[in-house]
């Protein structure tokens, strides 16, 4: 279900949007592994391990079995979570994927990782708390210049990109409740 139609039922309590498509979302492409799976962008991508597409699949269908009371689908978020919280690299980052073809780490795929987390832990999943903050301060340690101005990857600036801004502001604010010097950097 796309975002969107979360948004709309938790605004109107109407659940026509809430009804429509629930079955795609956990017909979502899955690449099962030892330790959880992970969801692809779409029904053909079966092949690519991508960890933010991974994690906002899981945020959506945590939002969803909030709404709907589908116990399958928070199980389906939490094989999510614990095949890309698996994969979390020892200083706090993750790579955009798994394939070495993919093993780049960039602003807005990480805080976009980080902001999917966020939603999941607003639903009280706890358990994958000590990833979020490890990943919240890899993320203000390395995608900012002294100045406040976002970095495109952790080890450079430039390209300078709008939407590493744009989801450098959704992901500090999200996270101030989790923690509050976020709203201070730059």
């Amino acid at each position: 279900m796309p975002s969107w139609k979360l948004m709309r039922y938790s605004a109107t309590r109407d659940t026509w949007h809430c009804g429509q498509r629930l079955q795609m979302d956990h017909e979502a492409p899955r690449n099962q592994t030892d330790k959880g799976f992970c969801m692809g962008y779409h029904y053909q991508d079966r092949k690519r391990h991508i960890h933010n597409s991974n994690m906002v699949g899981a945020s959506v269908l945590a939002r969803t079995a909030k709404h709907t009371g589908n116990r399958e689908y928070l199980m389906a978020a939490k094989g999510a979570m614990e095949y890309s919280c698996g994969r979390q690299l020892p200083n706090g980052a993750w790579l955009y994927g798994e394939s070495p073809a993919n093993h780049w780490i960039d602003n807005f795929h990480t805080d976009t990782t980080s902001t999917a987390q966020m939603l999941h832990r607003l639903l009280r999943r706890q358990e994958y708390e000590g990833a979020l903050k490890k990943g919240l301060d890899f993320y203000k340690r390395n995608f900012f210049e002294e100045s406040g101005r976002p970095k495109y990857y952790h080890d450079r600036t430039y390209p300078v990109d709008s939407q590493c801004a744009s989801q450098a502001i959704d992901t500090l604010a999200k996270c101030s409740e989790l923690d509050a010097p976020s709203l201070e950097l730059g």
